[in-house]
């Protein structure tokens, strides 16, 4: 960015944040995560305290409040960006971590009368963050469609305490249980925070999964009410996935791929070593197709590949073809 007046000009480097409107990004105004040597965020809300690594951390000397810690984020798997796949209630749910810049609001509060779009239609549906006040509940509706038809369904938004779920456990290797069928997607022996040597650290919890019937799919999520006290940081739900029609192919033959859990109008790419097909999905998040296997490939087996711009690299998953001269 430069900037001119009076003849001379400067220039310095700027971020600029571009959001979807109704989306879970655009509603974000929490920044609910930290570098302990970077600017500092607010999970809870809280003004800047002073404290010290001498109390059993090893985060230096800082102003800061009570937030997630990135470092530790990362080494649970959820740096910015980051895809991690876990099991919520025995539901198997994808989520893409946050992937703002340290110091931007990568964390959304429910309010009251507010819709959030989802930008990836969804059959399965969960919630990832947490609540800094007592355990809370917000009754939201969930919009479902399955391409022709619209209904909707009830759905407690309900988070534990992000530190102190409950009292059932150990406060040391983050076996507290949480409360409302929470599952916990990570736990972090630390947080910067005024901490003592048996402090909790901090947890990340994902709602009790919806599963749509089978042809329907969530669409967005209606608030009624301001959440207090909880902090949203995305959406978990199917993974983006590609399917071939067959696992075994001869060099030269067309294969029938299709694929789901995709932003409607996303352009898929979808490769096989030298050979790309882009396939743009539908109202519903799905894609259909087909690509050539290259007849320059010998005997063995390649693995299929899809990216879309949206997502980081290897977020959508894809089958391995076995090619036959």
């Amino acid at each position: 960015m430069t900037v001119t007046s009076n003849g001379s000009s400067t220039s310095e480097k700027a971020i600029l944040r571009v959001t979807k409107p109704g989306t879970l990004e655009a509603g974000k105004t929490v920044t609910g995560t930290a570098l302990y040597d970077a600017l500092k965020g607010s999970f809870d809300g809280g003004s800047g305290i002073t404290w010290s690594g001498s109390n059993g951390t090893n985060m230096g000397n800082n102003t800061t409040t009570n937030t997630y810690d990135r470092q530790q984020l990362a080494a649970v798997g959820l740096a910015p960006g980051a895809v991690k796949h876990f099991t919520a209630s025995g539901v198997p749910l994808t989520v893409v971590w946050p992937n703002a810049p340290v110091g931007y609001a990568e964390a959304y509060q429910p309010a009251a009368n507010q819709t959030i779009q989802l930008e990836r239609p969804t059959s399965t549906f969960s919630l990832v963050g947490a609540a800094y006040t007592g355990n809370t509940t917000v009754q939201a509706t969930l919009q479902i469609t399955d391409g022709t038809n619209v209904a909707e369904a009830t759905y407690p938004v309900a988070f534990s305490n992000w530190v102190l779920p409950s009292t059932t456990g150990d406060v040391r290797d983050g076996t507290l249980q949480p409360q409302y069928d929470n599952s916990v997607v990570a736990w972090m022996p630390h947080r910067l925070a005024p901490e003592t040597a048996n402090d909790a650290g901090a947890y990340l919890f994902a709602t009790k999964p919806y599963v749509a019937p089978a042809g329907w799919k969530v669409t967005s999520i209606t608030f009624p009410t301001d959440g207090t006290g909880q902090r949203i940081f995305a959406v978990a739900g199917d993974a983006p996935a590609v399917q071939l029609a067959a696992n075994e192919a001869n060099a030269g033959d067309v294969v029938a791929v299709t694929g789901s859990g995709f932003a409607p109008g996303e352009p898929v790419t979808v490769s096989l070593d030298k050979a790309n097909v882009v396939l743009v999905a539908n109202a519903s998040g799905a894609i259909s197709g087909n690509i050539t296997v290259p007849r320059s490939l010998r005997s063995g087996t390649y693995q299929v590949s899809a990216s879309v711009a949206s997502l980081p690299d290897g977020a959508v998953q894809s089958p391995a073809l076995v090619v036959r001269k």
